[in-house]
C-alpha cells in the first residue's frame, strides 16, 4: 500500500486505517436525520450550512424549509436551473477528475494506481463475457456540492446493482493513499442502454459518512443498514432522458461512469489535462 507523504497524512490515515468506517458511517447518517426541536433544528441547519459554505439561492426552497441537515446536504436544486443541453452531459455537481480510453479492462484511480473497472461494475470475483467497456471518467463531489446524481443520457435503465464494501474517503489524499479504493468501497451502479446500442454504467462510489446511498427507483432501499450488507440487484426495463434523478448521496463522494465500446462510438470524448469544475448537465464531450 502506498506511504502517507507527510506526518499529516500518515495520523489521519493511521486514524482511518482503524476506526469503523461503516459503522461510524452509520452513527453519522443517524445523526444528520434526527428532528430536533424548532430553534435548535434552525441553528444545526444554519451551522452545517456555514461550516461547508453551501449555495443556498440555487436550493429549491429556503433554509427554514429544511428541518434536518440531512435533508439540506440533500436539497434538490431550483427547477430548471440545470438543463441538459448536450447529448452527453456531467452527472453531478463538483470537479471532473478523470477522462481516459480504458486500457486493457483498467482505468485509473489517480497517476500509477490503476483500478480494474469489470470488479468496479460488477463486483469482485464477478464476471461478464460480453463486457467491452471502452471510455472512463470520473468525477468528485465535495461536501459543499448539490449531491443528487442524474443520467447524463437518455436510454433504458436496465439494471440497479449494489455492491456492498468498504467506506474510506474519497478526497484528493485518500485517492492517492489508498490503491483500489473505487473497488473497496460500496457502490450503486446504473446500467443504461442507449437507444441504438451502447451501454453507459454510471457507478455511485460511496464514502466515509457517506454510508446512505438512495435511489428514487427503489423506494424502500439505502445502502449501509446494518445487518443488510449482501450484493444485490435489480432488473429493470425503465425509460429515463438525460437529467432524470438516478441516486443521492448524503455527503462528498465520487461518481464514476464508463461507456462500452458500442456506446463510445457514439460519442466524441476527449482526455482532460487537468481536474476542472462542472456542474449537472454541462457537456462532457469536447469540453
Amino acid at each position: 500500500m502506498l506511504q502517507p507523504r507527510n506526518s499529516g497524512y500518515s495520523f489521519t490515515y493511521a486514524v482511518v486505517s482503524i476506526i469503523p468506517r461503516n459503522l461510524l458511517s452509520a452513527v453519522t447518517g443517524f445523526i444528520v436525520r434526527l428532528r430536533l426541536p424548532g430553534f435548535l433544528s434552525r441553528f444545526s441547519v444554519g451551522i452545517f450550512a456555514k461550516a461547508f459554505s453551501l449555495n443556498l439561492d440555487e436550493a429549491e426552497f429556503p433554509m427554514d424549509r429544511y428541518e434536518t441537515i440531512e435533508d439540506l446536504f440533500t436539497r434538490r436544486l431550483k427547477p430548471g436551473l440545470r438543463p441538459f443541453s448536450a447529448s452527453l452531459g456531467a452527472p453531478a455537481d463538483g470537479t471532473f477528475t478523470y477522462s481516459a480510453p480504458i486500457d486493457k479492462g483498467t482505468a485509473l484511480q489517480v497517476k500509477a494506481s490503476p483500478y480494474s473497472v469489470q470488479e468496479l461494475v460488477f463486483g469482485k470475483g464477478q464476471a461478464a463475457d460480453s463486457f467491452a467497456p471502452a471510455w472512463a471518467m470520473t468525477f468528485y463531489l465535495a461536501p459543499h456540492n448539490y449531491h443528487r446524481v442524474h443520467s447524463p443520457v437518455s436510454g433504458t435503465l436496465k439494471r440497479v446493482q449494489y455492491i456492498p464494501g468498504d467506506l474510506w474517503p474519497v478526497n484528493e489524499a485518500f485517492v492517492h493513499l489508498v490503491p483500489q479504493l473505487f473497488v473497496k468501497n460500496e457502490r450503486l451502479v446504473f446500467t443504461i442502454a442507449l437507444d441504438g446500442g451502447g451501454l453507459v454504467y454510471a457507478v455511485m462510489v460511496g464514502a466515509l459518512n457517506v454510508g446512505r446511498m438512495t435511489t428514487p427507483f427503489l423506494s424502500d432501499f439505502s445502502t449501509n443498514l446494518v445487518g443488510k450488507r449482501t450484493p444485490v440487484s435489480w432488473d429493470m426495463a425503465t425509460p429515463v432522458t438525460k437529467g432524470t434523478e438516478l441516486g443521492t448521496f448524503m455527503l462528498g463522494s465520487t461518481v464514476v461512469l464508463i461507456f462500452d465500446r458500442p456506446a463510445s462510438d457514439r460519442f466524441r470524448f476527449v482526455q482532460i489535462a487537468k481536474k476542472q469544475p462542472i456542474m449537472v448537465g454541462h457537456p462532457i464531450t469536447v469540453l
